[in-house]
């Protein structure tokens, strides 16, 4: 059901940036929601649909997650999104690991798991020619 709401909001001719920025609200609040000890399959739904939205703008934005996760829940976002982080290092696309660090703040510095996806990024964009 929620997939074919995405498609449609997003494929429709008169997509408004409104109708993009509820879509992006609902995908926000469902991940917070579900990346920590929820259901899995709405925590893919919530980042498909930042990504589809975000298109090629550079990532997902995934908001504040610093501001709303209780002390200690960034490494339960962190597991529950670590398959799709993986499969974009896995493409050389580190958009989601960025946005996921922009999202955490100061609090993904003590991530070392996290710094590690970061630290390939980075050498991977000095290695392109």
């Amino acid at each position: 059901m929620l997939d074919r709401i995405t498609t449609d909001a997003i494929e429709a001719r008169d997509s408004s940036g409104r109708t993009r920025q509820a879509l992006s609200s609902l995908a926000l609040a469902l991940l917070r929601e579900h990346a920590v000890g929820g259901e899995q399959n709405l925590t893919d739904w919530a980042l498909d649909t930042l990504q589809r939205i975000s298109g090629h703008t550079g990532g997902a934005n995934l908001g504040r997650l610093d501001t709303c996760l209780r002390h200690g829940q960034e490494f339960q976002v962190f597991e529950a999104l670590r398959p799709w982080l993986e499969a974009g290092a896995d493409r050389s696309d580190h958009s989601l690991t960025f946005a996921l660090a922009r999202a955490l703040g100061r609090r993904a510095h003590h991530m070392r798991e996290l710094q590690e996806l970061l630290r390939q990024a980075s050498s991977s964009a000095t290695t392109r020619p």
